[in-house]
């Protein structure tokens, strides 16, 4: 779902592929007794055509 959602063709995605959390609505990040995640639904959908 993700490299569909950023453009990309998942033989773009390494291991070391990541995707910051500027690309994520606040709502998707959740902090979790001081440590930070990501709803389990949550997809890449902000500044998509901007790297970061």
């Amino acid at each position: 779902m993700w490299p569909e959602a950023l453009n990309m063709s998942r033989s773009d995605i390494t291991e070391r592929s990541y995707v910051c959390e500027n690309h994520f609505r606040a709502q998707d990040i959740l902090n979790l007794a001081g440590k930070y995640h990501l709803r389990v639904d949550a997809v890449p959908s902000l500044h998509i055509n901007q790297p970061g």
